[in-house]
């Protein structure tokens, strides 16, 4: 167990909550990360779902060499189920400050949680508070930010039918959110157990844009504070799916839900708007991408390129409502 813990920090209780299922490859990895933060002063929940490898074990070994650690077997799949659940569990044992939703693939830098609840205390409206992310590969290996990832990580927000970029400065606000899939993954995000507990559960109808909704919803709390610094290494897989029919109607569900979570029609028009802008700008993005690769004879993955740019063409287009 860490010994060194913030003065500024010593006292504020964080709920962990880390989902898995099948994940008996990157789990140990995880929850090692997870144990050796300098700040030490949290309880966490495995929710093993449904899992055939070693993964049960793998979370009972660490709940039994660290007793800060509970695991729960979940009766029914979906990783938003088992963030509820967990989330459940957790208050179940004394309500947290803060929620740290972290996946089973993630590792987290040993000052994330450190860094993050002192951003949460200078930043009193803030219903959470989120960081940036370093790549690497599946076998852990650093990966070069290159432009096309940096794209990823870099926030933008419609703004008169353009694209801005968000400087380092400005929060992370509930339009920004439906523009640009900006937090690559729930585990650089803190937030306040009171805006949590307010916000309500995970959506368990959407298999796309689960967390976006979610932070959409849980920023009628106050905007998500930003720290411009990596501060967990997220693992690039392999993804062919993500042209598909299915995905795109997902995608389409997402955003309808971005839009049932306000009542407000002029915030409302403003969401399926942004969305429509930031689906045109990535198909232009992948269609030069495309061309680059044709270019240099890598002609699957140019291809690959010019499936996805057309999936974003078409999405810019398609009926929200």
């Amino acid at each position: 167990m860490a010994d060194s813990v913030s003065s500024r920090t010593a006292k504020q209780h964080v709920g962990v909550v880390v989902p898995v299922r099948n994940g008996e490859r990157y789990l140990d990895e995880t929850l090692t990360a997870v144990e050796a933060q300098t700040h030490a002063h949290w309880r966490g929940v495995i929710v093993v779902n449904a899992s055939t490898d070693r993964t049960l074990d793998i979370a009972r070994e660490h709940a039994q060499a660290d007793g800060r650690w509970q695991v729960v077997e979940a009766a029914e799949p979906g990783v938003s189920r088992a963030r509820n659940l967990g989330r459940n569990v957790l208050c179940d044992g004394g309500i947290p400050s803060a929620f740290w939703w972290l996946d089973a693939d993630d590792v987290p830098d040993a000052d994330l949680l450190e860094q993050l609840l002192a951003e949460l205390k200078k930043q009193p409206q803030a219903s959470a508070v989120h960081a940036v992310v370093h790549f690497q590969d599946a076998d852990g290996k650093a990966v070069e930010t290159t432009p096309a990832l940096q794209t990823r990580l870099d926030r933008h927000v419609a703004d008169c039918g353009e694209l801005r970029r968000l400087s380092s400065s400005e929060p992370t606000t509930r339009l920004a959110i439906a523009t640009w899939p900006c937090v690559i993954t729930p585990g650089v995000v803190l937030a306040r157990a009171t805006a949590v507990l307010r916000t309500g559960d995970w959506n368990t109808d959407l298999s796309i844009g689960e967390d976006s909704e979610y932070w959409f919803r849980l920023m009628a709390c106050g905007p998500m504070a930003f720290l411009d610094r990596p501060l967990l290494a997220y693992r690039l897989h392999e993804d062919s799916a993500g042209v598909s029919a299915k995905r795109r109607s997902g995608r389409r569900k997402a955003v309808r839900a971005l839009v049932a979570a306000t009542k407000d029609q002029a915030e409302q028009r403003d969401v399926v708007r942004a969305y429509q802008l930031s689906q045109w700008h990535l198909a232009a993005q992948r269609a030069r991408e495309a061309t680059s690769l044709l270019r240099k004879g890598r002609l699957r993955d140019g291809a690959k390129r010019l499936a996805g740019a057309a999936a974003n063409a078409t999405l810019s287009k398609a009926p929200v409502t």
